[in-house]
């Protein structure tokens, strides 16, 4: 079993990615703006939506059963 540290060091960036990917496509926010909102830099988000960090999702399909 897993510390919950070692959960969140796991999901979180997964997490912020498909935040990210909606508040683009749905809400048409900027890079900026949706940077502001989740506490991170620009250039963080601009990898996010490249797929260079937190690209993978499916970690957080099967997550739940790991907790």
């Amino acid at each position: 079993m897993k510390l919950f540290c070692e959960i969140v060091v796991e999901l979180l960036p997964s997490l912020r990615a498909l935040v990210a990917e909606e508040l683009m496509n749905e809400y048409k926010l900027s890079q900026q703006e949706i940077a502001k909102r989740l506490f991170v830099t620009q250039p963080a988000i601009s990898q996010y939506l490249r797929n260079l960090r937190g690209a993978d999702k499916r970690l957080l399909n099967g997550s739940a059963n790991e907790i």
